[in-house]
């Protein structure tokens, strides 16, 4: 259990956020002792600079000249400076205005008359005397390294220093660590939460749902989880009720093909023109059935074949309706087509889009009552490129030549009725296979799929299908459609 929880992602990411902390402390510690330790050095050559820059400045305006000038040296040794190994440390070197050594502080005793050996390869300071505003000479002093291994006082003041800096960079560490903790515990709570929920729709509790605390990256995964929860726990709910209407609607028929061949062989019943005419419209109804979900499934598998061609969309729509126009009389429904001028070319499989609009007519014929009217449109709507660019046909404009674009439009097949309508409850749910708005499911010769069968149609023509509808004033079907670049006239 233990090495499962080093192995987690928390444990990790507050590892990482530890080291980062430490490294960049212990990396500043580094940097910010060197550059103390410098700038200390720096310090006390520069405060030695400035008394002993002072003494030489009134010496050579009291005699004009750098002759005897060691007794300044002697003199304005300082105390402290001294105290911790002096003039020596510093190599102090005095030139005279034309650059030549003048005198050179001994590294034993006694003055040289230049500098040794080392001392120019050596880092120093170098800083003009001025008597009068004109440069009368130079002084330079080595920068040696170490310069403060001798000074105790020194010492002990870069070793509290340097003890602080440690103290600074332990304590970021353990700040580094709680927020590291915190940090972890943050990001990883979203992804234990959707962990568990992923085990537990393993488990077969479908629908799990994760709060989403945030706006980020884990935020949009949450959401992304949800849906994905919602839609597979939709998903199987309709797959349930599909497999209960499925066996509902094949047991119906069974149910009377059964009930009259046991009749007819028990000799309940002795067979007539009547009784054949029953068996034979409930096995056309099981062969409706069957044949709806074998079109289905070769739909959903992308196994349909499609023999598509550029069609006219206003002959799409005469066919249709000249299927059903005797029917739409024989109920007092008038139906019509109206097609608008210069419509593009669809690439479509007549067959199969003549059933989609075949269903749709079906359907407004089931619920518009006599003297109402069913009306089949077709128009043009523009559409943006991103659209166009995955579906523009290949055929050039009639008005253009060859290497014209295609036309960037879309087609609109519309089928409007004046029947009852659809409710607004009801309406997002007409393309669920067997859905059916009447609950009492009338023996109307239906199988509940002819909207779904559509919309798959539809798709696989890239293209898609809307209702939109007022209940007691009608519904309107629209099939849109991607154009192709011949223009037909009706």
């Amino acid at each position: 259990m233990l090495n499962r929880q080093w192995r987690s992602l928390a444990w990790k990411l507050t590892l990482a956020f530890v080291m980062v902390a430490l490294i960049s402390a212990l990396f500043m510690a580094f940097l910010i002792d060197w550059q103390v330790r410098r700038q200390f050095e720096r310090f006390v050559s520069e405060r030695y600079e400035s008394h002993l820059m002072t003494e030489l400045r009134n010496y050579y305006a009291a005699t004009g000249s750098w002759r005897g000038v060691e007794v300044v040296f002697k003199r304005s040794q300082d105390p402290e400076v001294e105290r911790h190994g002096g003039l020596r440390r510093f190599r102090p070197v005095l030139l005279n205005a034309e650059g030549q050594s003048v005198y050179v502080m001994p590294v034993e005793s006694g003055p040289t008359s230049g500098p040794t050996a080392g001392d120019e390869q050596a880092p120093h300071i170098e800083a003009p005397i001025l008597v009068g505003g004109q440069p009368v000479g130079w002084l330079r002093l080595r920068l040696p390294t170490p310069t403060l291994q001798a000074d105790p006082a020194a010492m002990d003041f870069l070793r509290l220093i340097s003890r602080t800096i440690g103290q600074g960079a332990f304590f970021a560490g353990i700040v580094a660590l709680i927020l590291g903790i915190v940090l972890a515990r943050t990001l990883t709570r979203p992804i234990q939460a959707l962990t568990a929920a992923t085990r537990a729709m393993a488990q077969g509790a479908l629908g799990m749902q994760v709060k989403v605390e945030t706006q980020d990256e884990l935020g949009e995964l949450g959401s992304a989880f949800n849906q994905m929860s919602s839609d597979l726990a939709r998903s199987m709910a309709l797959r349930r009720q599909m497999t209960a209407d499925i066996a509902h609607d094949l047991r119906t028929p069974l149910s009377v093909i059964l009930g009259y061949t046991e009749a007819l062989q028990d000799g309940k019943f002795q067979g007539s023109p009547t009784i054949y005419k029953i068996l034979h419209e409930e096995a056309q109804q099981l062969g409706r059935l069957i044949e709806d979900l074998r079109i289905l499934s070769l739909a959903d598998a992308g196994e349909l074949p499609l023999q598509r061609t550029p069609m006219a969309p206003g002959d799409l729509l005469a066919r249709a309706a000249a299927v059903y126009q005797a029917q739409a009389a024989g109920q007092g429904v008038s139906l019509q087509v109206t097609t608008a001028p210069d419509l593009p070319f669809v690439d479509v499989d007549a067959e199969r889009m003549g059933q989609v609009l075949g269903n749709l007519i079906t359907n407004a014929l089931r619920y518009t009552p006599a003297g109402g009217a069913i009306h089949l449109l077709a128009q043009v709507h523009p559409r943006d490129d991103a659209t166009a660019s995955r579906s523009t046909g290949s055929l050039s404009n009639g008005a253009g030549g060859q290497g014209d674009p295609p036309i960037r439009t879309q087609v609109l097949l519309r089928v409007e009725d004046t029947g009852s309508g659809i409710a607004p409850d009801d309406l997002p749910h007409i393309f669920e296979r067997f859905y059916r708005a009447d609950k009492a499911r009338p023996s109307t010769g239906e199988t509940g799929l002819g909207l779904a069968i559509a919309k798959s149609l539809v798709e696989m023509h890239d293209g898609s299908i809307t209702a939109a509808s007022t209940p007691n004033q009608g519904t309107t079907f629209t099939i849109t459609l991607p154009a192709v670049g011949q223009v037909s006239h009706p």
